[in-house]
């Protein structure tokens, strides 16, 4: 009787023991795949996007179109050089200029003077008779300092500090209803001062930190 009970214990004692190690392992594996979301979502590369119109675009529309160019995050670093090509279709869009967004730059901060910063929205150079021409835009932003108007993470913040600059459209006589009109970013780099060294620049151009960008269209009514 003795001997049977014993046997009873045992086994109860083993089953207790592998479900503990059940749940043990159970909870590593959750802990494991939890670590890793973590890690792939903080160095996940920023992406750069065209937002399409949040307005309905019919095919006599005269009034302009805006495009807003718009980063989903920014590595901390100073970044006092950048471009931005975009390609659209010359022979239904007329390509108007670029607007400021809300991204900010420093404004003349000495880093040495140990200062509070000052901030700005920078103007982006580009030349519009070229863009529709070539039914290219390139544009480029240059801080000839090299790092007192450069653009920082102190200036961006998600959904409200994220726009570098906007893009703005007219439609050609030639649309008609059912057009998709696309708009692509051909190639786009944000460059830091040792970029070319520990590749902290970042660009949709190989041997750089990766950029990822996400493109639009014009979908008229």
């Amino acid at each position: 009787m003795i001997n049977k009970f014993k046997r009873i214990f045992d086994k109860s004692l083993e089953f207790i023991i592998n479900k503990k190690k059940l749940i043990t392992s159970t909870l590593l594996i959750l802990l494991v795949l939890i670590s890793s979301i973590i890690i792939i979502t903080n160095n996940s590369a920023p992406v750069l996007s065209l937002k399409s119109p949040t307005n309905e675009i019919t095919y006599d529309y005269k009034d302009e179109i805006v495009i807003p160019v718009t980063l989903n995050k920014l590595p901390d670093n100073y970044y006092p050089a950048a471009n931005v090509a975009v390609s659209f279709n010359k022979n239904k869009l007329e390509f108007v200029g670029i607007k400021i967004g809300t991204m900010e730059a420093y404004d003349d901060y000495d880093k040495s003077k140990n200062e509070e910063p000052n901030f700005k929205i920078p103007q982006w150079v580009y030349n519009t008779d070229v863009a529709n021409q070539e039914g290219v835009i390139k544009a480029m932003y240059l801080d000839t300092t090299a790092s007192k108007n450069a653009y920082c993470l102190d200036g961006f913040k998600k959904k409200e500090k994220d726009t570098p600059f906007q893009l703005v459209f007219k439609l050609k006589d030639s649309v008609i209803s059912n057009d998709k009109l696309a708009l692509n970013i051909e190639e786009a780099t944000f460059a830091t001062i040792s970029g070319n060294v520990d590749k902290s620049t970042i660009s949709t151009k190989d041997n750089y930190g990766k950029l990822k960008i996400k493109n639009t269209e014009i979908k008229i009514k």
